[in-house]
């Protein structure tokens, strides 16, 4: 009965680690937060600051970026017709 006992433990704490591990990231927010990056460079009054937040945007971008065309490439390959026999 123990080992039943355990057994059941270990699936409720991986059930709960899998209602805490962080969702995918929406490019869309992203984009807008890369937005907000470029806005809060602009108001750097130290170089260093304004290239950091210039650089952070970027990733953002370029992560947006990578997440969008793996969705594409995901759907294009569930949208590919049958082979002819």
């Amino acid at each position: 009965m123990a080992s039943f006992s355990a057994r059941n433990n270990d699936v409720k704490l991986d059930q709960d680690r899998m209602r805490e591990a962080p969702e995918m990231p929406d490019p869309l927010k992203l984009r807008e937060l890369a937005s907000w990056y470029r806005e809060m460079a602009e108001r750097a009054a130290n170089p260093m600051i304004w290239e950091a937040r210039l650089r952070t945007a970027e990733d953002l971008d370029a992560e947006a970026d990578l997440l969008e065309m793996s969705a594409a490439a995901s759907l294009d390959r569930c949208n590919v017709a049958p082979m002819p026999d």
